[in-house]
């Protein structure tokens, strides 16, 4: 877990195509590790999309992580799950899936980078949001900017991404703050029209990664 890609791409509900199709296209521009995130589809239709995208980023030798549903994850054999404060126990989740499999959370202030610590479960986590996104236009930024170098050291032993609000320009956030690296949503794409920015994404994070 601790060589994870700096560069950690979700799919969207968004865009015109499906979350599959968004998968195929992101390991064709070289992208390794992606999120299979949903907020819409059925469970039926999920896995359907799950399973799908398990046999593409096989092929591309691409982690592929299911947001929100272990069950999914499990089912899709996907290479892990990504849990937030409203989902299943994390705890709970290790042992469904077992060592082998990724387990990421995201963390919203100091008291949950404190649990997840504590935890010691989760082989990554999220930290943010930074700023505002589309993706959860709801939810404000609680951490100062100071409060993301703190957490990142805090969790020195766990890989820490950045996620919310971020651009094609922020890979210098990596260093700055002592990250693993950033998550990348809605930036990816112009309106429906999905992917239009992903190869300035991929080639920026390869020049971070030659530095």
């Amino acid at each position: 877990p601790n060589d994870l890609p700096n560069l950690y791409c979700l799919t969207s509900d968004y865009v015109a195509c499906s979350h599959s199709k968004q998968v195929e296209i992101m390991c064709m521009h070289g992208v390794k590790i992606i999120q299979l995130r949903t907020k819409s589809l059925t469970n039926h239709s999920l896995m359907k999309e799950a399973k799908r995208a398990v046999e593409i980023s096989n092929y591309f030798e691409t982690t592929l992580i299911i947001n929100d549903s272990l069950e999914c994850s499990a089912r899709a054999e996907s290479d892990g799950v990504h849990l937030g404060k409203t989902d299943f126990s994390i705890t709970f989740a290790r042992r469904i899936l077992g060592s082998e499999k990724l387990i990421g959370e995201t963390i919203h202030s100091m008291e949950e980078a404190w649990l997840a610590k504590k935890r010691n479960v989760s082989d990554y986590v999220g930290i943010g949001p930074f700023r505002r996104s589309p993706t959860k236009s709801s939810l404000f930024p609680e951490l100062r900017p100071k409060d993301f170098l703190i957490i990142s050291e805090y969790l020195s032993s766990v890989p820490t991404y950045l996620i919310g609000g971020l651009n094609y320009d922020d890979f210098y956030l990596i260093k700055k703050l002592n990250l693993a690296g950033i998550c990348i949503c809605s930036s990816l794409s112009e309106g429906k029209e999905f992917g239009v920015h992903l190869n300035k994404f991929v080639l920026e994070a390869k020049k971070i990664f030659r530095r």
